[in-house]
């Protein structure tokens, strides 16, 4: 499951970063804290107004079919955590925070 939500948000940042994605876990009390950012051009205000749901790209001029963070959303939820995006300073973070025990 980590591994499928790691690929997905991966992918994503890959996908739309300008040259630079950073990946960052860490563990906060109970929570095991993925995060990925990158330096492209942020997620569209009305995708973050809207929130993350199925067959939502990031641009319409995108090859894919919009399930991958809808798809991270709901891994995250079935094992207890969450997954929140939103736009930086320089791109855009995606934070999966997961239940360790």
């Amino acid at each position: 499951m980590l591994f499928q939500v790691a690929e997905n948000l991966t992918t994503n940042a890959l996908r739309f970063a300008k040259e630079n994605v950073s990946v960052e876990l860490s563990i906060e009390g109970e929570n095991l804290k993925l995060e990925i950012a990158d330096d492209g051009d942020g997620f569209p205000a009305e995708f973050l107004k809207n929130g993350i749901q199925p067959f939502r790209k990031g641009t319409e001029e995108a090859e894919h079919l919009g399930m991958g963070l809808y798809i991270c959303d709901l891994l995250c939820r079935k094992h207890g955590g969450t997954l929140k995006i939103a736009n930086t300073d320089i791109g855009a973070v995606a934070s999966a925070i997961l239940k360790i025990s």
